[in-house]
């Protein structure tokens, strides 16, 4: 995730977008020459069919990057409520159980935050240094078999908190709190997974693209006859434009990716184990990531 403002301008058009960049110009060089210098008029377009074309791919662009921001936003509000939620429950844990028990509790819970982070991002769990560094050689061999481990680690809670129930070491009371913040840990793992498992509608992804590429070629034949050298300029600013909104569109509609323009759930996860963790005093969480990129601007 980007957290200052500034951009590898030179970066993003001359690396990523360059084959689009030399695609705009190359068409409006073409256009210059053929119907300004050589006075090939019979390729000279008419306005009109292009500008309605723009205006209904302004709206379509709209309308896609409005609801991949909807996506983005939501990815971060479901780990919000990952911290808030996890936070509650270690401060359940330590004050219904007390600290030398609410230990392992704990443990468990910051395992579940790296185990949902990894399956956020379709990663494989075990594979995690994090995870790796919390749950033990059986733990993780236990773990191997199970479809889905964060929901299989939050099982544990429940089985857990019960035992403790019947021992008396809970109150009915207690375990329906401890229920609510079970539910609700689930809740968020089901948002994170609908998210994963439903992207934006292909066609759209692939038409718009595709729409932008086609009207930033042909939009130079439209514009040269009334515009002259000044097309080489125009053309190609306003097809990057369009380019822009669609690729904004693209990088935030998988808000969980561990590209510049994600979530920075490492940091999140570690952030929320420090915090639980401190609960039972222990300090021995690793530092967030320093940020990186060709800026030093992006926290992962």
């Amino acid at each position: 995730m980007l957290v200052k403002p500034e951009l590898p301008i030179n970066l993003i058009v001359f690396t990523t977008l360059r084959r689009y960049v030399y695609l705009f110009v190359g068409s409006a060089l073409v256009a210059w020459l053929t119907i300004t210098v050589f006075g090939w008029t019979w390729l000279a377009l008419s306005a009109t069919p292009i500008t309605m074309v723009g205006i209904a791919l302004s709206v379509f662009l709209g309308i896609r990057t409005y609801a991949a921001y909807g996506r983005y936003w939501e990815g971060r509000t479901l780990w919000g409520k990952v911290a808030t939620v996890s936070r509650h429950f270690a401060h359940q844990s330590v004050a219904y159980l007390g600290a030398d028990v609410a230990r392992g509790l704990i443990h468990d819970q910051s395992l579940y935050v790296h185990a949902l982070r990894c399956h956020s991002r379709s990663q494989q769990i075990l594979d995690d240094p994090h995870v790796q560094r919390i749950a033990p050689d059986q733990r993780r061999l236990t773990l191997k078999r199970e479809s889905n481990i964060p929901a299989a680690l939050v099982a544990r809670h429940h089985g857990f908190l019960a035992d403790a129930t019947r021992n008396g070491d809970l109150s009915d009371e207690q375990l329906r709190s401890f229920d609510t913040s079970l539910r609700d840990m689930l809740d968020v793992q089901g948002g994170c997974e609908r998210i994963v498992n439903t992207p934006l509608p292909a066609s759209a992804v692939f038409f718009a693209r595709w729409i932008t590429i086609i009207f930033g070629v042909v939009l130079p034949f439209c514009l040269a006859a009334t515009m002259g050298f000044g097309v080489l300029i125009i053309a190609p600013l306003v097809a990057f434009a369009f380019l822009i909104i669609d690729v904004t569109g693209e990088t935030m509609e998988n808000p969980f990716s561990s590209d510049p323009y994600g979530l920075p759930l490492t940091s999140i996860s570690l952030t929320i184990e420090r915090n639980i963790r401190d609960r039972v005093g222990e300090n021995e969480t690793p530092p967030n990531p320093p940020p990186g990129g060709p800026m030093g601007n992006v926290q992962y």
